[in-house]
This record gives structure tokens, C-alpha cells and sequence, in this order.
């Protein structure tokens, strides 16, 4: 073989790459999604989940790949307009309505007639809600460098995007939010599941990472608006958003999470597998760690 045939052939893959990436970057541009109008046929789907399991993220995707707006039973100003118009609408509004409402609680579920639980490794998920609840906000300083933003600001906080300094991991506040977020965590799937055996389905959030198209139809088939193969494509294109959480450091569970910890935590997730292969007859429910 001539010395020059594969640097040629490397260079025809990375033209290939760069052609795609710009096809699908003019013919997938993001979507301007719609509110829907309420009829007789409506029907309200929760998206319920443990805080910081993606809930914002998934529901980005939901909006790409349907065009449709998605709700909430909160109403947070910062994303109603930052890409989710339909952040305000709850789902009790008269005339308006969403393809889903988010919601991290148990209570008031009559309101729903179907549901998506959407469920994430609770190591990662209890990570990501610190990160939420406690973290600042980080600020563009110019040079693709950013700085720590005052805690408290004129503005609605960016909570999405915020993070808390490593050494908050190693304080008592942090052990005392484990142990009562982990109870928490698991009395909420475990409601969830009973509430809506026959009219819901799991989503694995490592499902979204690792298997998004495959997910995304089951997703699709679940809440029954007909999509095209563009439609997939173009959302898996723009399945990142404006609001998924970037991690500045690597953190390993045993750097964060004593030994305490992981047995209690184990033990919730044991119990929420043992209910979801119940209700669900799933034979593989097992989490990956994403660090």
C-alpha cells in the first residue's frame, strides 16, 4: 500500500464529518415549538423524576423531536425564556396545554393520565440536585474561562448550570443531605410506580447518554405523535440544549460518598429495582455510574 494511502483516506472521513456536520447544521435548526390547543381528546402526561435526574434536558428533546411545548406544575422564570415557552402553563389551564408537565412530586398525580418516570443512577442524581440547590453560578470572564457569580443576583439564577466547590462534598451539610435526599429518592419511585402501573413508562437517563434514537421512539410511540426519521436525526443533533450541566472537575462515588452512604443508597436502589421489575417486568435494571 502507498505511504500516502491513508493519510488520503483519513482525510475524505474528516471531509465526510465536516460535510455532516454542516448539512444537518442548516437543515436542523432549533425548533420553534407550539402550544397545544386543549380538546376532548387531551390528554395531560407527567414527566416525574428525582431532582436532577435531567428532567430539562429530556424535556428539550421532547420539544425537538415533537415540536410541541412542554409544561411544568412550577413555574420558573429563568427557562420560561430561555426555550421552554410552555414553563407557565400548568396543567390544569383551561384552554392551554403541553405534550408533558414536569413534576418531582407525589402528590396531586389524579391530574395526569399517563406518565414518563423518568430515572437516573441516584449516586449521579444527588450529585447534580447538591449541585442545583447549593451551587453558584458560573459567569463567562472572557477567554473561555468563567468565574463564580454571586450566589444571589438581581436576575432569576441559572441553577442549571450552577456547581458548588469540591470541598463542600466533605462537610456534615453534605452528609446530612445524602442520608434524607436518598429516603426521599426512593419513597418518590416508589409512589410513582404504584400510582401508574399500567399507564406510564421507565426512561434510564444512561438510556438518553448511550441509546438516544432507539429511546426517543419509544418515547414518541408512548405519548403518540407521529415523527419522521428527520425529526430523530435533527434531535439527536441538537440534543445537548442550553441547559445541561457541565462538570468542571471528575469526581469518583467513593471520593464523595462514605461507605455509609453507599450501603444506604445501594439499599434504596434495590428496593426501587425490585418495584420496577415488578410492575414493569423488566430483567435488567441496572444503573451505570457516569463517573
Amino acid at each position: 500500500m502507498p505511504e500516502s494511502a491513508e493519510p488520503v483516506s483519513t482525510g475524505v472521513f474528516a471531509w465526510t464529518a465536516i460535510v455532516k456536520v454542516q448539512a444537518e447544521s442548516e437543515f436542523c435548526p432549533l425548533r420553534n415549538v407550539a402550544i397545544m390547543t386543549k380538546n376532548a381528546s387531551f390528554i395531560r402526561v407527567a414527566l416525574l423524576s428525582y431532582p436532577g435526574s435531567g428532567n430539562t434536558w429530556t424535556r428539550h428533546m421532547i420539544q425537538q423531536l415533537t415540536g410541541y411545548c412542554t409544561g411544568t406544575v412550577y413555574c420558573d422564570k429563568f427557562l420560561s425564556v430561555r426555550g421552554f415557552p410552555g414553563e407557565c402553563i400548568f396543567p390544569n389551564h383551561k384552554s392551554k396545554g403541553c405534550i408533558v408537565y414536569k413534576s418531582h412530586r407525589t402528590k396531586n398525580l389524579t391530574q395526569f393520565q399517563k406518565a414518563v418516570i423518568l430515572i437516573r443512577n441516584p449516586f449521579d442524581a444527588l450529585k447534580a440536585f447538591f449541585n442545583w440547590s447549593s451551587g453558584k453560578t458560573p459567569k463567562s470572564a472572557g477567554n473561555n474561562t468563567t468565574v463564580d457569580a454571586p450566589k444571589q443576583s438581581k436576575k432569576p439564577r441559572d441553577r442549571f448550570h450552577a456547581l458548588v466547590d469540591r470541598s463542600s462534598f466533605n462537610t456534615t451539610g453534605w452528609n446530612k443531605y445524602v442520608k434524607a435526599q436518598i429516603r426521599q429518592w426512593k419513597s418518590s419511585y416508589l409512589v410513582w410506580l404504584k400510582t401508574f402501573p399500567k399507564r406510564s413508562m421507565v426512561v434510564r437517563y444512561v438510556d438518553l447518554k448511550e441509546n438516544l434514537i432507539p429511546t426517543l421512539r419509544r418515547i414518541s410511540k408512548f405519548l403518540n405523535v407521529p415523527t419522521t426519521e428527520a425529526e430523530y436525526i435533527c434531535t439527536d443533533f441538537n440534543k445537548e440544549g442550553q441547559h445541561h450541566r457541565k462538570q468542571k472537575y471528575s469526581i469518583k462515588t467513593s471520593d464523595i460518598f462514605t461507605d455509609e452512604h453507599i450501603s444506604i443508597i445501594n439499599g434504596a436502589i434495590t428496593e426501587v429495582m425490585s418495584a420496577a421489575r415488578y410492575r414493569y417486568r423488566l430483567k435488567d435494571f441496572i444503573f451505570d455510574n457516569e463517573y
